[in-house]
């Protein structure tokens, strides 16, 4: 019902110009002296009519860190925060991105052993041999398209609209972030989101489990954040050059 909704405001507001797509949470980078219209004159350029971004989690260091936003107004962008500098996604010609590495919670949720999703190999041999998690989020999203009669918004995550396999967009998502304890709490007592808010409580049990072994969200590639050149350095914007 929601992509209904989606589908029918686009038809009305969007027909014919280009949108972003973003959650409150969630920050478009792109290169210093660049703005979205640029982006898009560029993209109409060359006949694109979508493009793809990549959803990085970015995280503090540890859990215990989330209480002390709680008071922030809004995300303070100048906190330290960290990502996982690995390439996440690798972008295909007529198909949407196939992930190579499932991020920050795709990581944690293998190690506290919380991803439904993951083998007895993932969890135990896997890691020893460099590979990677299992997908446990999705990390694609069309975040930024041209639409016309022709569109069709499947989900958040997927759009009728082919993207060419040049331009990948990164996008800062502060999923750990000081209202998250709030959120959670609103997400289970409602039970308004996908699989009766099952990520939520997953996410709860998760650093409830980190707080508890004093663990941290720091990994093996972990790297600040300090703007977009980190992205494009770990392999996570294509084709700004």
């Amino acid at each position: 019902m929601a992509h209904m909704w989606r589908n029918m405001l686009l038809r009305k507001f969007a027909s014919g110009v280009w949108s972003l797509h973003l959650d409150a949470d969630e920050f478009l980078d792109l290169p210093e002296g660049m703005t979205c219209p640029d982006l898009a004159e560029r993209l109409q350029q060359e006949n694109v009519r979508a493009v793809w971004s990549v959803m990085l989690d970015l995280y503090p260091t540890t859990a215990e860190e989330l209480p002390d936003m709680r008071h922030d107004a809004v995300i303070d962008l100048e906190r330290r925060w960290q990502f996982d500098g690995r390439r996440h996604l690798r972008l295909r010609l007529g198909k949407a991105p196939k992930t190579l590495f499932g991020g920050v919670r795709a990581r944690l949720m293998l190690k506290h052993d919380l991803n439904p999703k993951a083998s007895w190999f993932d969890s135990h041999l896997a890691p020893r041999i460099g590979l990677p998690p299992p997908r446990y989020n999705a990390l694609r999203k069309p975040v930024l398209f041209h639409w016309g009669e022709d569109a069709i918004l499947h989900s958040a995550h997927g759009v009728n609209l082919r993207a060419p396999s040049k331009f990948l967009l990164p996008l800062r998502h502060f999923k750990f972030n000081g209202a998250i304890a709030e959120l959670i709490q609103f997400a289970i007592e409602s039970g308004s989101y996908s699989g009766g808010s099952a990520e939520y409580i997953a996410v709860e049990t998760l650093l409830s489990r980190m707080t508890e072994a004093q663990d941290t969200f720091v990994g093996p590639s972990t790297v600040p954040y300090t703007g977009f050149e980190d992205f494009r350095r770990t392999g996570n914007a294509d084709s700004f050059d």
